[in-house]
């Protein structure tokens, strides 16, 4: 407030009040509402610096009101914290607001959906929106009662979620932080249901966002542990948002690791924004079993946002069927000109060859 609080803001019973300003020759004057530019200082002090503890300022003037001086720090700076009494005009003083669920510590499966609500109220005003967060990443926010947000597919990893509740006069307060800790998955992941593709067990290179994942670029890649294709994959479609002026890179599926076993690759095409999500398919070939599922990014940069992805069957190995033949027996003699009947066992479709 520099050297003068005149005119300055006004504060309510109980608010703390640090005043700073340089000093010289020494000496400080301090007044509470001088009568006059002549009034005397109701406190002065030219002695040694020092701190100076529980000194009473009672103002002369009927029209003031009474201030106490808890404490003069000085050094480089002078401070004094002023306890001001009696019917100050009041401020805005901030909204409240409590996480509410989830509890602390909680524990969830990675891929879930966490919802988070709190409470927030305003003691002189109204809620204007309640902001939740992730360390310092804000999720989302709801501008209603019941103030809730859903963090979808939520991947492997503790969290520490706060809610900050912004009141109508832009006043803002801030919950305590809720832990939580979302662990992988004990079983085998089912190819063929929906994977959020930000339930990954690791990844190297993206960032997870509000929908999914994104800055997913050539040579970056995403694992996710113990995916049972079962008899074997046919095809993968996967909800992706492209810029048009990337389109053409692709995302490689591999299995058991980023150089491993290449079943299937995804070109993909723009679909008109970051934000524009469509499903594109890719086909899916040798892909059976179980096993550590990578998604490798390949082309260039910017490949694409992605949010989810899932397998569809019917892809399985194909083997070939097994024939002899059970008519005529090896070194048969037949007459020139003769019909010979060549039986295949066991008969389903049979090409003749002769040598």
């Amino acid at each position: 407030y520099g050297s003068s609080t005149a005119g300055g803001p006004n504060f309510n019973p109980g608010n703390t009040v640090m005043v700073v300003t340089r000093i010289s020759n020494n000496q400080l004057d301090l007044w509470v509402n001088p009568s006059s530019a002549t009034a005397t200082p109701q406190l002065t002090h030219n002695k040694g610096w020092s701190t100076f503890e529980g000194i009473g300022l009672t103002s002369t003037n009927a029209s003031d009101r009474p201030f106490l001086m808890d404490r003069i720090v000085v050094g480089e700076t002078f401070q004094s914290v002023v306890s001001p009494t009696g019917d100050p005009q009041p401020g805005n003083l901030p909204p409240s607001v409590s996480i509410s669920s989830p509890s602390n510590n909680a524990i969830f499966t990675s891929g879930s959906n966490v919802t988070i609500s709190a409470t927030a109220s305003d003691s002189d005003g109204s809620v204007s929106k309640v902001e939740f967060y992730q360390g310092s990443t804000k999720l989302g926010e709801d501008t209603s009662s019941p103030y809730s947000y859903t963090w979808s597919g939520v991947p492997a990893g503790s969290y520490s979620l706060t809610a900050r509740s912004i009141d109508n006069q832009g006043a803002i307060g801030t919950s305590s932080e809720v832990a939580i800790t979302v662990s992988s998955p004990s079983g085998p992941r089912d190819a063929f249901s929906t994977i959020q593709v930000e339930s990954f067990d690791s990844q190297s290179g993206i960032q997870t966002n509000s929908v999914g994942i994104g800055y997913f670029d050539a040579g970056d890649w995403i694992r996710y542990n113990n995916v049972d294709f079962g008899s074997g994959a046919a095809s993968v479609e996967v909800n992706i948002a492209v810029d048009n002026n990337y389109a053409g890179d692709q995302i490689e599926f591999r299995l058991g690791s980023t150089t491993g076993t290449l079943v299937g690759t995804l070109t993909v095409a723009g679909t008109g924004g970051w934000n524009a999500y469509q499903v594109q398919t890719a086909t899916i070939t040798g892909a059976s079993g179980t096993h550590n599922l990578y998604l490798v990014g390949a082309g260039g940069e910017g490949i694409g946002n992605v949010d989810w992805f899932r397998f569809v069957a019917g892809g399985a190995s194909n083997t070939a069927p097994s024939v002899s033949i059970s008519s005529p027996s090896n070194n048969a003699t037949f007459t020139s000109g003769s019909n010979i009947t060549i039986t295949p066992r066991p008969a389903i479709a049979m090409e003749v060859y002769r040598k």
